[in-house]
Parts: structure tokens; C-alpha cells; sequence
């Protein structure tokens, strides 16, 4: 059928290029325009003698809205006998079709398409020359008059072009496109006259490269005279020059070459360079880029400056969908400051590590792997990082973690180990392993098969935790070196609490519980008299010791409710729950002979000195003397209900005034004085939307002689000066304002520029944001004639927007005992759309510097832009 209808084509133009007129040829005409119409899918409509007039018809549309004539006639099919193409050409049309027999063409209005194979071509207008095999696209006027429905060629796994004009051999693959716009990756290319080879490779004359989204009139392009396009791979330019706002700049390039692929490829990182004035001339930055695998790649990048000064920072990530992803780099650095014939000369050789690893969750469901590494050098942050958030940093801290969970079992397993660096003190702590092992509640009494009420002893229950590491400290300098095996402390500890529930008289909760606790070490010190020095020597004895101890506690607490109502007024209620427990403990004395866990030594002078062989070891050592201490815990919640016109059902609403209001304190009955504990107060409430105060206090109340600074046995009370001292307080106030998000969500520019730089993204859709934190300290003298200690900090951050493209950021610490800023920051920040400009600048401390960048905000042109820095020690 399909072979037949494309042998009636054939024929009737044959007999049209005749032009007879005898009645042969109109009766031929009749029977061949029959046997369309009957051996199609679809019938052809006659030829409108106006072209105009046509253009002007509407073919019967279905339920989709497309024209039903020819939507579904393969083209392709019709000149498959001697035209030699490989698939069948598809072609709709919304508005409408008409043929045109005598020049072999086919002509789609509004909304056309023609599908071949995998290509896809859409238009406004289009023209389908069977005879030449090929397809001309152009747009059309819509009813303003302006252009509309541009030809859009697209091909599959290819980017998408859009232009004025295409005019495309169906069977040769190649093309002609005036004023085409394509993007690669993310750039776009602009070429005026453009040929197309096999849908391989594209030849341009007049082209502009640029990612800026405005086609119309980029901001900024690199003019390319000519230019060999291949799609998702490269763009290789002849002579070309940049222009920024439609100034050329006087740099040319005699050629050039972009890489455009989809796929990661290795190739240059290329530097930054500038000036300081400390360190020399500089090269930043630079370096190298490797894709490994789909899941791996390695960046390598350093810093040269001329006199003398390096860095080289290897940083490798790694990533699997749905199962884990990670980031590795190691920074080497030599920082050279002076001339060696300057006193003020340094050399500082530093290092630093750091390591994120982090496991999708459902990768594993019953283990979890995690990791959180960074360590180096004392002065590693200092020489070698340029964020601001990084200027009071002290510490560097590290833990890399396992957790393993076992299903329908009660107990579960954690290792890990830690690292904790102070760069001021230069003190390390390394913990490997921290290993905990711990079961869960088991009620051994319970019965299985629960009938009736539940008896008390059947709330009996225990549970496990067994602790393990081994830990070393010391200066960084001498951590690791030859005896750094002997100073490491390592031990095991193993605690189980006994306990149950019961409820006394409805109201009252009673916990009894017995907790016993074993340690393992397997080192010991002694302490001897050296006869040749006459002084007290310390030696450590290898060995594996065995220490426990136990307690006894009982705790009873309840809740008091007081609730007041008033007819009257916005407040209508005021409720108050105070949940008071007192507790019993109780401890024997495990300083006793018996028990071996304290010893004498005599020294020289015949004094006797009472030691510990466990002292200084990780969970420490029982203590001397009996205790039995009662303690009081006091909790009080206060609540207000005020009337409200925003809640339409009741028309009330809470109001916390305190979250929580606490008293602590306890009584020793074993002990012989100070049997009365410090009295704490601690507080918390929040109000409005993101404020919140915390507050607490200690209170002494035992009576301090202020001219030697020793507490005496007397309490304030029994001197009749009061109840108690203030000892110390602390209050912290808190607030944050931050407007309600405006202009939805991030672009894939912003999001692209965020995932690259967090430090350069702003958010200009949040118009204003403000968090500050108020800090009030106090230490009372302990002598007199000295000053108690104070400490009141207030620290302001945030952002406001002047329009919506220029935002200013601030931070600021200022230390209102000392009067003077301890730390500021000020930054603007302007969006020049396709471009973004920053200043950052900290104009006190010791990290005073400044940095001003001018830079295209699209990831893959990091190295168009205009930088000047002055960095701390230029100043």
C-alpha cells in the first residue's frame, strides 16, 4: 500500500509537468486523486488555487487539538523506492496543511512538526521540498505583530538549538541556520551564520560565546570570528577577543579552545595572580583536575609566590548515589615572611587534613559509618585560611564513627575514635578506640504471657553499658615520639543499673535502684621513697587491675498543678506545675583498707602521703569517706492563657513565661562539714518569634573569709548575714529577625554557584536578617580588694537588602567590659546579573585584610574575574 501510494505521487506530478488537457489526462488526474483518498491513512484536500487563502484554512482538528489531515502520512515511506532515506518522515501541523503538488512541497502552519528518525524540528512555519529532501523552518508573526515560534532543531542526546532560520537536507544531515542559539553546558553559543555537518560538527562565522541568559544582548561574550563547533564536546575558535557590554577590549586571542563536554575531562586549572606585599608577587589557586571514575575525582592546586612562600592542596571527592559520599584534602604549606636578614624573618613548614564522609542511611539501615576529620599544624588556619568564620578558631577537633544495630536483639555497638587539638596551647588529645557496647532494658522477671495486672517485682529491670578506649595527650611537638606508648591511658568500664518503678499513694512516683560499676585497667602507679634522692618517685606498673563500686539510690517525685482564672481582662488564666523530686543516695566508704584502692607513702621528713594506684586513669577511681547525700531537684513550668483574635475556635492562646524554672541542691548526712551543697538556679523561657533567655546561678551558703579567701564551716545563716552568697551567673539573650522569604525558590545558577562557593552565595530573595546574642557574666571576689569578674559581650550578624541587587552583609563582637571590638566584618555584595561584585572587609584585629572581587558567576569561568586582596599579615 505504502509503495502504491508512493507510485500515484510519481505519476500525477509526472502528468502535471506535461501539462495536457486533453481528457486522458483529467481522467488519470481523477482516478489517481481517488486512490489517494482511499488508500492513505488520511485523505489529501484539494489544492487551493490562493495560496493566501489556504494559509487561511482550517483542517479539521481532533481531540488533542492537531490537524487530523496528514498528521499521521509518512512522508518518508512515499520516497523510500529511490529517495534513499533510512526513516519515515512524520509531520502535524495545528493550524494547517496544505499541499503543493506542482513545486513538491508540503507547507505546516502554526505550530508545526516534523519528526525523522531522531530528529525533531518545531516551528511556526514549515516547508517539506520531497523532491530536494529538504525541510525550511522559519517563524511567524503572532497577533501583535512580533515573531513568534522560532525553528527549535533538536536531536537526541544533543542540546537543543534555536534560530531564525533553518533550512535542513533530510538525507545529507547537513544545514543551514541564520541567528542560531544553542546552550552548551552552561554557555550559550550565538553564530549568524552557521553550517551544519551530519549533526556532527558546526562551522560559524560571527560567533559569541557567552553564559550570560540574555541572548538578545549579553553583558559579556567572547567574540569568535570563526569557529568549529562539535556538540558536548569542544569549540575550537580562531582570532577572538572579549567584549563586556558591547566594548571590545583591546586583548585578542589568536585562537582558542573550550572544552563543552557533559562528561568531567582532566585538564588546567588555571591561577589567579596578584600582589601582596608580605609574601610577593603570587600565582593562586592553580593546579590540576582529574576525573578518575564516574564516582572519583582528584583536584590538585597550589599557591607560588616569589619570595619563597608555597602551598600545594591535593583535595579528592568521592560520591555514590543512594550509598555514601565524601571529601578528602591535604594542604602542605611553607609560609615565608621577610628577608632571613630581617629580624622579623619566619618560616613556618605547616600541614593540615581534613576528611568528611557521610552514609545514606538506607544504604545500610543497621550500620552506619561516619567520619569528621581535621587536624594539622598549630598555625596551619592562621597561614593558610582567608575565611572569616575561621579568625577565632582555637581548636581542631576530629571523630570518625561506626555504629552497628542488630535486628530483634537488645543490644547494640559503637566504635569510634577522637581527636581534640588546641592551636594556642598546642595541647593534643587522640582517643583510639571508643568502643561502646551497651544492652538494652531487660525485664527478667516479666511474665510472657501477660494476664492481669502487673505485679511490682515484674517492673525489676537492668541494662548494660560497657565503655573502652585508650587515650594519649601532650604537646603536639612530643606526642608521637619514642615513649609516647607508656603515656597511653587505657582502660574498660562496665556499669549496670538495677532499677524498677513503682507508684505510691496514686499520686507519687518512687525509683528505687541499685548501680554497680567495674573498671579494668592494665596499669598502675606506685609511689616509693628513693633513698639516693630522698624524694617521692613515681613508677608505672604493668598489670591488670580490677576496680569496682556500687551505690544505692532512691528518688520520689510528683506533680503539683495550681491553676487561676479571671473573668476579666486579657488574661484570663494562669496555670503553674512544679514537679519537686527528692532523692536518696548512698555510697560506701571505698577508701578503706579493705577494698586496696588507697595507699600511704612516707616521705623524707616521716610525713605520710595518702595516694591512689588508679589515680590520673580514665574512669577514675572510688571515692574516700561514706556518702549519703539527699538532694532536691525543684522544676516549675508558668504558663499564661490571653485572649487572642487570631485563634477564630477559642479564641485564646498560650503565653510561655518560663519553659523552666529549677532548683538544685543536696545534703551530705556521712559528711563531717560542708554537708550543705551549692544552691543553682537555672532558667529558660522564648518568646516572640526566635527570642529565647537562659539564665543560671550558683549560690554559696557557707560564709567566705574574704582576707584569706578559705570558706568556713559556718553557713550565712548561722552568722545571721542571710541565706547564701552569690557565687557566679550567667545570662544569655538571644534574638533573631529574619523577613519572609521574596521571589520563591534559587535558579540552577544560584544553586550552581552555592554547591561551588558557599561562601560567595548570597541570598538576595530574604530582603533583611539579623541575629544577635547578649552575654552577661559575673565571679564574685573570693578576696577582698580584687574585682569580681566580668564578662558582657554583645554579638551582632546578618544582611539587609538596599535593592534587589545590592545586600550588604555585617558581623561585629564587641566586648562592653574592655570597650573595644573584638571582631568585625563588613561585606557588599552586588548582582550584576550575569556577573557579581563582593567587597569584603575586616577592619580590626589582629586579621585585619580586605578583599574585592569582580567575577562571572558561572561556575566554568571561575578565572574571568578581577581580585584584590590584603590578606592579615600585609598590614
Amino acid at each position: 500500500m505504502r509503495f502504491a501510494r508512493g507510485g500515484v505521487f510519481l505519476l500525477l506530478s509526472a502528468l502535471l509537468a506535461q501539462r495536457k488537457t486533453n481528457q486522458l489526462y483529467y481522467l488519470f488526474l481523477c482516478l489517481l486523486l481517488l486512490c489517494v483518498a482511499t488508500a492513505g491513512a488520511q485523505g489529501l484536500k484539494p489544492v487551493s488555487p490562493s495560496p493566501v487563502a489556504d494559509s487561511l484554512k482550517k483542517t479539521q482538528l481532533d481531540s488533542s487539538g492537531m490537524a487530523k489531515p496528514d498528521t499521521t502520512i509518512a512522508l518518508g515511506d512515499s520516497l523510500t523506492s529511490d529517495s534513499g532515506l533510512e526513516d519515515e518522515v512524520i509531520y502535524e501541523a495545528q493550524d494547517s496543511i496544505r499541499m503543493d503538488i506542482a513545486k513538491k512541497e508540503v507547507h505546516l502552519f502554526g505550530k508545526a512538526k516534523v519528526v525523522y528518525g531522531e530528529i525533531n524540528l518545531t516551528a511556526g512555519y514549515i516547508v517539506i521540498n520531497w523532491e530536494k529532501n529538504l525541510v525550511t523552518a522559519v517563524g511567524l508573526p503572532d497577533s501583535s505583530g512580533r515573531m513568534a515560534d522560532y525553528p527549535v532543531f533538536k536531536e537526541a542526546g544533543k542540546d537543543e538549538i534555536l534560530s531564525k532560520q533553518i533550512v535542513y537536507n533530510i538525507k545529507t544531515k547537513k544545514a543551514k541556520i541564520k541567528d542560531v542559539v544553542t546552550k552548551s553546558g552552561e554557555g550559550y553559543l550565538l553564530g549568524k551564520d552557521v553550517k551544519m555537518m551530519n549533526s556532527e560538527e558546526l562551522f560559524m562565522r560571527g560567533m559569541k560565546y557567552t553564559t550570560c541568559d540574555d541572548n538578545e544582548h549579553p553583558h559579556f561574550y567572547l567574540n569568535l570570528t570563526r569557529a568549529k563547533v562539535i556538540p558536548n564536546k569542544t569549540i575550537i575558535a580562531g582570532p577572538s577577543y572579549m567584549v563586556i557590554e558591547d566594548v571590545p577590549l583591546p586583548i585578542a586571542l589568536p585562537f582558542g579552545y573550550f572544552p563543552v563536554m557533559k562528561t568531567r575531562k582532566a585538564g588546567i586549572i588555571f591561577p589567579e595572580y596578584g600582589e601582596s606585599p608580605q609574601l610577593g608577587f603570587f600565582l593562586r589557586n592553580g593546579g590540576y583536575y582529574i576525573p578518575i571514575n564516574d564516582y572519583l575525582d582528584l583536584r590538585i592546586v597550589g599557591d607560588l609566590y616569589t619570595k619563597g612562600s608555597w602551598r600545594l592542596n591535593p583535595s579528592l571527592n568521592y560520591n555514590q548515589r543512594y550509598k555514601f559520599n565524601g571529601n578528602f584534602n591535604l594542604s602542605f604549606s611553607n609560609t615565608v615572611i621577610g628577608e632571613r636578614e630581617d629580624p622579623n624573618y619566619s618560616k613556618t613548614l605547616d600541614f593540615r587534613i581534613t576528611w568528611t564522609h557521610n552514609q545514606d542511611p538506607k544504604a545500610s539501615p543497621n550500620g552506619r559509618f561516619s567520619a569528621s576529620v581535621d587536624l594539622g599544624t598549630a598555625t596551619a588556619i592562621l597561614n593558610n585560611s582567608f575565611a572569616s568564620n575561621n579568625f577565632l578558631r582555637n581548636s581542631l577537633n576530629s571523630s570518625v564513627s561506626y555504629t552497628k544495630t542488630f535486628p530483634n536483639k537488645p543490644y547494640n555497638l559503637s566504635v569510634s575514635a577522637r581527636h581534640s587539638q588546641n592551636t594556642q596551647t598546642r595541647n593534643v588529645s587522640v582517643t583510639l578506640p571508643d568502643a561502646v557496647f551497651t544492652v538494652q532494658r531487660i525485664e527478667p522477671f516479666k511474665r510472657k504471657n501477660f494476664v492481669g495486672a502487673t505485679r511490682w517485682y515484674e517492673r525489676v529491670g537492668f541494662n548494660l553499658t560497657t565503655t573502652g578506649r585508650a587515650e594519649i595527650n601532650g604537646v603536639d611537638s612530643v606526642l608521637f615520639n619514642d615513649q609516647f606508648t607508656r603515656r597511653i591511658n587505657s582502660g574498660i568500664n562496665h556499669s549496670i543499673p538495677v532499677n524498677l518503678s513503682l507508684n505510691v499513694l496514686k499520686y507519687f512516683t518512687l525509683t528505687p535502684s541499685v548501680t554497680y560499676n567495674e573498671r579494668w585497667y592494665f596499669r598502675s602507679v606506685e609511689r616509693r621513697l628513693d633513698g639516693a634522692t630522698n624524694a617521692i618517685v613515681r613508677d608505672t606498673v604493668d598489670g591488670f587491675n580490677r576496680v569496682y563500686d556500687y551505690s544505692f539510690s532512691a528518688g520520689l517525685n510528683f506533680r503539683l498543678f495550681g491553676l487561676v482564672q479571671f473573668k476579666k481582662g486579657k488574661i484570663r488564666a494562669i496555670r503553674h506545675v512544679m514537679a519537686p523530686t527528692l532523692s536518696f543516695s548512698y555510697r560506701p566508704d571505698f577508701g578503706d583498707e579493705r577494698f586496696g584502692y588507697y595507699r600511704t607513702v612516707v616521705d623524707s621528713s616521716g610525713r605520710q602521703i595518702r595516694y591512689s594506684p588508679f589515680e590520673g586513669t580514665l574512669y577514675g577511681v572510688p571515692g574516700q569517706g561514706r556518702s549519703g547525700l539527699v538532694s532536691l531537684n525543684i522544676t516549675n513550668n508558668l504558663e499564661l492563657k490571653v485572649k487572642s483574635k487570631s485563634d477564630t475556635i477559642t479564641g485564646m492562646k498560650k503565653v510561655k513565661v518560663f519553659d523552666a524554672f529549677d532548683f538544685n541542691t543536696s545534703y551530705n548526712l556521712a559528711a563531717d562539714s560542708f554537708q550543705i551543697a551549692p544552691f543553682t538556679l537555672n532558667a529558660r523561657t522564648t518568646f516572640g518569634n526566635g527570642f529565647s533567655v537562659v539564665m543560671n546561678a550558683t549560690f554559696d551558703p557557707y560564709v567566705m573569709n574574704m582576707q584569706t579567701g578559705i570558706r568556713q564551716k559556718e553557713t550565712y545563716l548561722e552568722a545571721g548575714e542571710g541565706i547564701a552568697r552569690l557565687s557566679n551567673y550567667n545570662i544569655a539573650f538571644n534574638g533573631s529577625i529574619r523577613s519572609k522569604t521574596q521571589g520563591g525558590n534559587l535558579n540552577s545558577r544560584d544553586i550552581a554557584i552555592r554547591n561551588y562557593d558557599p561562601r560567595r552565595f548570597v541570598d538576595f530573595n530574604v530582603p533583611y536578617s539579623l541575629n544577635f546574642a547578649l552575654i552577661l557574666g559575673y565571679n564574685a571576689p573570693v578576696r577582698e580588694g580584687l574585682p569580681p569578674q566580668l564578662n558582657q559581650t554583645l554579638g551582632l550578624n546578618g544582611d539587609f537588602r538596599i535593592t534587589t541587587k545590592w545586600k550588604v552583609t555585617y558581623s561585629a563582637s564587641y566586648d562592653m567590659v574592655r570597650g573595644n571590638l573584638s571582631g568585625m566584618q563588613f561585606g557588599i555584595y552586588r548582582d550584576l546579573h550575569c556577573w557579581d561584585m563582593s567587597f569584603n572587609w575586616i577592619p580590626v584585629g589582629f586579621r585585619q585584610s580586605y578583599t574585592f572581587d569582580l567575577r562571572v558567576k558561572s561556575a566554568m569561568l571561575q578565572q574571568l574575574r578581577l581580585s584584590r586582596r590584603r590578606d592579615w599579615y600585609d598590614f
